[in-house]
């Protein structure tokens, strides 16, 4: 609240897209009133299908503070659908920063970006059954829906996103199981 305060007449974000994979609680509801009180557009999604709070998730939607793909029970496919939708800025081609608890968005702008490289190379897409992984199958198939409506939308986002923030563990080893 005091950065509020503080930075708010300033509008240090002004103009920045941030979007957000975080729990969808009351707590991150305040985090997304304050980066948009600091002048970010804003958009989020939950980063765990089991933990969103509705009514957290809602009054951020009813205050137009930000545009919140989140529902308490999402489905696997759902969960990555909304990760997408987060990531999918109208008029822009990405994110300028990320807040990504767990990894998973940062996970999908880099497997979109490998999977874009390799359809432009010899047109294949991703295949769903390669995996018996459900959260994996879920992302493949989300690609291969998504890249021959957009061949180079993730590409973009790469490009585009200068900044990610990670805080979780297992987000941490999955960026340097990516960095390998």
């Amino acid at each position: 609240m005091a950065a509020r305060i503080e930075y708010g007449p300033a509008q240090p974000f002004k103009g920045m897209n941030i979007n957000g994979s975080l729990h969808m609680t009351i707590q991150t509801g305040v985090l997304i009133e304050t980066l948009a009180a600091l002048g970010a557009k804003v958009r989020w999604c939950s980063c765990n299908i089991f933990s969103t709070q509705d009514h957290a998730a809602a009054a951020i939607a009813k205050a137009g503070t930000s545009t919140v793909y989140a529902w308490k029970g999402e489905t696997l496919p759902e969960y990555w659908w909304c990760t997408e939708q987060m990531m999918t800025v109208p008029g822009e081609d990405g994110c300028d920063q990320l807040v990504d608890d767990g990894g998973d968005a940062t996970l999908l702008i880099h497997k979109g970006k490998e999977f874009e490289e390799k359809f432009a190379k010899d047109g294949s897409l991703p295949d769903p059954a390669s995996t018996d992984n459900a959260e994996f199958k879920c992302i493949l198939q989300l690609l291969k829906d998504s890249i021959p409506a957009d061949k180079t939308k993730y590409s973009r986002m790469a490009a585009k996103c200068k900044g990610v923030s990670e805080e979780t563990t297992t987000g941490v080893m999955r960026l340097k199981e990516m960095a390998a």
